[in-house]
């Protein structure tokens, strides 16, 4: 999941916030729905063939506030929502990229425990969409005036392991 989210990151782009929404709505949210709805009728109408069956109003209660079965494509909307709003405060500023990035960093690793709308997984994962956009913009040459070392992003991610191997003992994602 970490990559997906780096991946989401690294390709994202965003010049008109209302063009930008609609398009993400019918490209993830439209998809997410169909495909949750459809998971909704095996899970309560044959419930005995399903590993997690669920009444009809559990599943419509995690569908809308909880990601539903397809939690990390509820997950990438919000980050969606929320992360245009972040890059518009960080500006151009490579320093105010690298403070987020840090500070994404600290809450990935120690956690956000907010499970409506999936906050705490949009909170988690935000680091690594924010690394994918950072290193869109590292790779391609388009930061603007300050700059940042080379070395920054492979210790983020030596540290982001070291941490999950040997703090963590195990993967956390």
């Amino acid at each position: 999941m970490p990559l997906m989210f780096m991946i989401a990151g690294f390709c994202w782009s965003c010049k008109d916030y209302a063009t930008y929404i609609r398009k993400k709505f019918l490209r993830i949210v439209i998809p997410y729905m169909a495909f949750n709805i459809l998971d909704m009728f095996p899970r309560f109408l044959l419930s005995s063939l399903v590993r997690r069956p669920r009444s009809f109003g559990e599943s419509v209660v995690k569908l809308l506030l909880y990601g539903g079965e397809y939690w990390f494509l509820y997950t990438l909307f919000v980050i969606f929502l929320i992360y245009p709003l972040i890059f518009r405060l960080a500006g151009s500023s490579r320093r105010n990229m690298a403070v987020f990035c840090a500070l994404s960093f600290v809450i990935s690793f120690h956690g956000v425990r907010i499970s409506a709308f999936n906050i705490g997984s949009a909170a988690h994962y935000m680091f690594f969409f924010h690394l994918g956009v950072c290193v869109k913009y590292f790779a391609g040459g388009k930061w603007p005036q300050i700059k940042i070392p080379a070395f920054m992003f492979p210790v983020m991610i030596g540290l982001w392991l070291v941490l999950l191997f040997v703090v963590k003992g195990s993967w956390m994602f």
